[in-house]
């Protein structure tokens, strides 16, 4: 287009040279016109010479319109190919539209599935919570374990209470020993009884001394228990460590699920400016296609003005060839009349000026037509520049849509990154409350076992006292043979005596088989706390086949606590009256 438009400047600018030859042609021919007026003869040649001229002038005049119609057949065919293109660039601005709605379907269920994400999120985030109630019931369970602490050091205290009152009791049999060798110094005549005593108090001796084995085994296994208790404490310290971790990393998956719900709001609203943005560049287009539509229709109502100013042109030239003929023509008669030379000469002046005038109409249709081509020639470059505009505006939004694609699959991928995470998370929150719970049920047994040797060491101590009692009570009469005066005046002591050893050996015999079966029960349950002690954190996570015999354990156990729990205070009381009325009876 713009080599055609040069083109035609240059054929411009060469008519107007003709042109301005032919006024310097046409000033000549005046010079020539009053130089015939002394001569004919020569200005009728040279008149000649001119119209041989203008007919050469007419004929390029000719050729140069026709060139002019080319040229204008050769726009009106690149118009019809920008139509062309502008419709192709149309059905793309469609294509483009229909792009964006799946797009905007695709963010939509895109949108969907990130809501459903996040709800899912929302409710691991409640399992958590739900997980972080149970901790703190672990913690307040923790508490609980201090508190049994205390009792335990409370019980300790006891213990030691019993230990001096064991001392006591030593004292008593040391106190018995003296009276036993008084009774040797006055009682010479039993000194089989004594020897018999004395073989008994050896045998408690050695009773006692067991006792302080069992007693120093006891403190070594509170000592045990202590540490293990410590090392236990220590893992709960790790656990709760490790809880804070946890929930330190949920906050930030908690935050990062803000943020990228954040910058999916922002996305969409972008995604909305977007839409917004080609609407109004589709309205623009819809403009721009309603002015193209116009100018062609201008452009064809101009195309058909200048053919009929060819036309016209062409009957003008038509028109001035008759008149050259005529010109022709009457020179000839010129020829013939001398006479009349002077006013043919005036007639051919006001030809000429006539024709001078008509050249100057023609000069300034041409301008006219060159203006009009200049004007074509910037619409034709303002509607390139429109449609390279819109063709780099499709670029950005296709780049845009290409980015957003490539955003929507990172977080895809970090969605499911954080799914697993989660998942993660939650196997390591499952592991932790089974490893917890294992804790309980061990800390469960060692407590039964404390309060079992606690009772067995009770039971122990009443049974020497009442071993004791019985050794001093059971002692025989001075002569079997001739009874005393006091003890035939004395029944009632001897039947009381009497009714006060049955009393005593029916406790004592119950005390005794509850001593053998608790001794049968500790025997037996302390494989599975050695088990307990020795099994590794990984072993007790695997070990899902022995978790229901653990339970029976801990429900047996928990039932014979109950039991030694309720009997063992009925056993102390017993105890204490057998001692009360042991007491009485030595005051007696």
């Amino acid at each position: 287009m713009e080599d055609l438009i040069a083109s035609l400047g240059q054929e411009m600018a060469l008519l107007t040279a003709k042109l301005s030859s032919s006024k310097n042609n046409s000033v000549s021919l005046s010079v020539k016109l009053e130089l015939l007026k002394k001569l004919a003869e020569r200005q009728t040649s040279l008149h000649q010479c001119q119209v041989s001229e203008l007919e050469s002038t007419l004929w390029s005049h000719t050729d140069k319109v026709c060139c002019l119609e080319q040229q204008l057949i050769e726009a009106q065919s690149q118009l019809v190919d920008a139509q062309r293109e502008r419709e192709r660039s149309l059905q793309q601005a469609e294509e483009l539209r229909s792009q964006l709605g799946q797009l905007k379907r695709c963010g939509e269920q895109q949108q969907g599935d990130l809501q459903e994400e996040v709800k899912a999120l929302r409710g691991q985030l409640e399992a958590a919570r739900e997980e972080k109630s149970c901790l703190q019931e672990g913690r307040k369970s923790q508490e609980l374990l201090e508190e049994k602490n205390k009792e335990l050091q409370f019980r300790q205290q006891e213990a030691q209470h019993h230990l001096a009152r064991l001392e006591e009791a030593q004292s008593r049999c040391q106190a018995l020993h003296a009276e036993v060798e008084t009774l040797r110094q006055s009682l010479g005549d039993r000194e089989k009884m004594i020897e018999s005593s004395i073989h008994m108090t050896a045998q408690h001796r050695s009773t006692i001394d067991e006792l302080h084995q069992e007693n120093s085994l006891l403190s070594n296994q509170l000592n045990q228990h202590k540490l293990e208790i410590q090392q236990l404490r220590a893992e709960l310290d790790r656990r709760n460590s490790d809880l804070a971790a946890a929930e330190h990393e949920r906050r930030q998956l908690q935050a990062s699920v803000a943020e990228q719900s954040q910058r999916v709001q922002e996305e969409s609203l972008e995604k909305r400016q977007l839409t917004i943005q080609l609407e109004v560049q589709c309205m623009q287009l819809l403009t721009l296609t309603k002015k193209h539509k116009e100018l062609q229709q201008l452009h064809s109502c101009k195309n058909e003005e200048h053919e009929g100013v060819v036309l016209k042109l062409q009957s003008q030239l038509r028109n001035a060839h008759d008149e050259l003929d005529q010109v022709g023509s009457t020179l000839r008669t010129l020829e013939g009349a001398d006479g009349h030379g002077l006013q043919v000469a005036v007639d051919m002046q006001e030809e000429i000026t006539a024709r001078r005038e008509q050249v100057d109409s023609l000069q300034g249709k041409i301008q006219h037509l060159e203006d009009i081509l200049d004007k074509l020639y910037q619409e034709k470059r303002y509607q390139s520049l429109e449609n390279q505009r819109q063709l780099g505006e499709l670029t950005f939004v296709r780049e845009e849509k290409r980015q957003l694609g490539n955003e929507l699959e990172a977080l895809r991928s970090k969605d499911k990154q954080l799914g697993e995470r989660i998942s993660q998370l939650e196997a390591i929150l499952h592991k932790m409350s089974e490893s917890f719970a294992d804790c309980q049920d061990f800390i469960q047994l060692q407590e039964q076992d404390f309060f079992r040797l606690k009772l067995q060491h009770a039971l122990d101590l009443k049974e020497l006292q009442g071993q004791n009692l019985r050794t001093a009570l059971n002692v025989p009469p001075p002569d079997l043979d001739s009874p005393s005066p006091s003890a035939l005046t004395a029944p009632p002591f001897s039947q009381h005596a009497s009714n006060t050893q049955i009393t005593q050996e029916s406790p004592a015999w119950e005390l005794r088989s509850l001593v053998k079966e608790l001794r049968e029960v500790i025997s037996e349950n302390r494989g599975p706390h050695t088990d307990n002690r020795r099994r590794s954190a990984p072993e007790r996570v695997h070990s899902t086949m022995l978790s229901t015999d653990k339970a029976e354990k801990v429900k047996a156990g928990s039932r014979l606590r109950r039991k030694t729990c309720s009997s063992e205070p009925r056993f102390l009381k017993a105890a204490e009256l057998n001692g009360k009325n042991d007491q009485q009876q030595i005051l007696q």
